[in-house]
């Protein structure tokens, strides 16, 4: 995964700022920064030059004052579904709801059941 989420950003940090602190780092970037407010998304050439963007920058870097966060971009929809799974894992009594509701899917339950 190439593309990169920087976040903890200052309100007035532009796509230059942005460009200015990767070229300065020498970690080359893929087309243009993405900017929002308090966040911004850029592609990296490969994933090794992600992974040093990553290790050179997040946590270490300020940027108008503030630490900014650089870390491997993940779609909404597979946050969530992460967010979901963390959920049923750290509690056993949802497990065990679960279980109750789809009790009559058999298989599908039975695999449920050893995965506990």
């Amino acid at each position: 995964m190439n593309k990169l989420y920087i976040g903890n950003l200052g309100e007035n940090v532009s796509p230059l700022d942005l460009e200015s602190l990767f070229k300065d780092s020498k970690i080359p970037f893929s087309g243009q920064f993405l900017v929002k407010t308090g966040y911004a998304f850029v592609d990296c050439p490969d994933e090794s030059w992600a992974m040093k963007a990553i290790e050179a920058l997040s946590g270490k870097v300020e940027l108008h004052g503030k630490l900014i966060e650089v870390e491997h971009s993940v779609p909404k929809r597979q946050r969530e579904c992460q967010r979901n799974a963390a959920l049923l894992h750290s509690d056993p009594l949802v497990w065990k709801k679960a279980i109750a509701i789809f009790k009559g899917l058999g298989h599908f339950v039975q695999k449920l059941e050893e995965a506990l």
